[in-house]
């Protein structure tokens, strides 16, 4: 092949690569964005987009794995992305050459893009949730590596130590710069759209929850017999009916949570409605586990420690075997000999049928289900949904809703 032949075989692949490149940014920042909206729980179109194209919509990018120390994932792809479009570019511009740092910095950026995108596609396989957005960035990487591998041509030293030489002098620096730049620039979006966002939702809540005050009467709640914890005199009082196996359910109980270690005092009951007809007729053994792992929490609250073992419960749910749930009680460091006595006892299931039945007389039916100060609310709420919701209700607390 010609030098000027190769010149235009490897130009139109760096301009592949240009293009790739910016498609990568432009996912990077719709992906951010996707993530400010499932982080605050809004139903925007965007999330709306995700749902038409996967069954789980684009949830996993704010899962586990969506970010690294609290920076979405989406964002340093977006700065990675910029500086490999940036190298490409400058390649192009130097494509006549038989070697170029440029164009070896391009390909290590490529390279390390298919190996990001490997691990990020093995840890939504963990999640069991592909998002299609991030797929389509799986593919963007996976074209710039194989247009990166092509270009290279037979007189561009591909050994590491080169690429590490060329990437450590002016062009290295201009790469990294560029990521920087975009970076921040991606960054200060994400915070500017998720203020945004959480403003707005702040004005849909408070309208929302002043609807709720003026057309609803709070259910007065008897917390007597209940596990409880908090403060008796809180302005804020929060009564969960859950089920220990319902995910649902773990993410209302990790939000409550969360909210209890801030400013605002709260109390807290627990009522079990396990979806399971062991111990709950009608279920039809929708969380075949939940009656034994709510058995197991009542022999913990005999020991005084009902919150801290169904933090376990719902932190290993389904793992509710019976050695399982005695293993929890060893954790927390309970009398084993007394938890396993009470396990064998009648004393769990008399409580788990009070509680069912008090669970029947609020009107509950699903889980989950909580009343805040005596209103009633139904199915999980992200952080700062609760976070806004009972910061609303604590100001207009009067007292009235729940009681000793």
């Amino acid at each position: 092949m010609t030098a000027t032949k190769e010149a235009r075989r490897r130009g139109i692949l760096l301009l592949a690569m240009v293009v790739l490149a910016l498609l990568g940014v432009a996912d990077g920042w719709w992906l951010t964005m996707v993530h400010v909206d499932y982080e605050l729980g809004k139903a925007s179109e965007l999330v709306q987009v995700c749902g038409k194209l996967s069954a789980r919509g684009c949830a996993v990018t704010s899962g586990r794995f969506g970010t690294m120390m609290g920076i979405p994932v989406s964002v340093l792809g977006l700065g990675g992305a910029a500086a490999t479009a940036l190298a490409a570019g400058m390649a192009w511009r130097r494509r006549a050459l038989d070697h170029d740092p440029w164009r070896g910095t391009a390909f290590a950026l490529a390279a390390f893009s298919v190996l990001s995108s490997v691990l990020m596609g093995t840890l939504s396989a963990l999640e069991g949730s592909f998002c299609p957005f991030c797929v389509a960035w799986y593919v963007i990487n996976l074209g710039l590596g194989l247009c990166a591998w092509f270009s290279l041509g037979y007189a561009q030293d591909t050994s590491l130590a080169r690429i590490l030489k060329d990437a450590m002098g002016p062009v290295g620096l201009a790469v990294l710069a560029t990521f920087m730049l975009s970076f921040s620039a991606g960054y200060w979006g994400y915070g500017q759209r998720r203020a945004a966002v959480r403003a707005e939702m702040e004005r849909d809540l408070d309208a929302l929850v002043t609807a709720l005050l003026e057309a609803e009467k709070p259910v007065e709640i008897s917390l007597e017999g209940l596990p409880t914890k908090g403060p008796e005199d809180a302005p804020l009082t929060v009564v969960e009916v859950a089920d220990f196996q319902c995910p649902h359910c773990r993410k209302l109980w990790e939000g409550i949570s969360a909210y209890t270690k801030g400013p605002t005092p709260v109390r807290v009951a627990f009522v079990h409605y396990p979806l399971d007809d062991s111990c709950n007729p009608g279920m039809q053994g929708v969380h075949p586990m939940a009656c034994k792992a709510a058995e197991a929490a009542e022999c913990a609250r005999q020991q005084d420690r009902f919150f801290e073992y169904g933090d376990l419960l719902f932190a290993h749910q389904p793992a509710f075997e019976r050695d399982e749930l005695v293993g929890y009680a060893k954790e927390l460091g309970l009398d084993e000999a007394a938890f396993t006595t009470c396990l064998d006892s009648e004393l769990p299931q008399t409580e788990l049928k009070r509680s069912i039945a008090r669970a029947i007389l609020m009107e509950v039916d699903a889980t989950p289900t909580f009343f805040v100060n005596g209103y009633k609310f139904r199915g999980a709420r992200p952080p700062d949904w609760i976070e806004v919701v009972f910061d609303r209700l604590a100001r207009d607390a009067t007292g009235a809703g729940a009681k000793e």
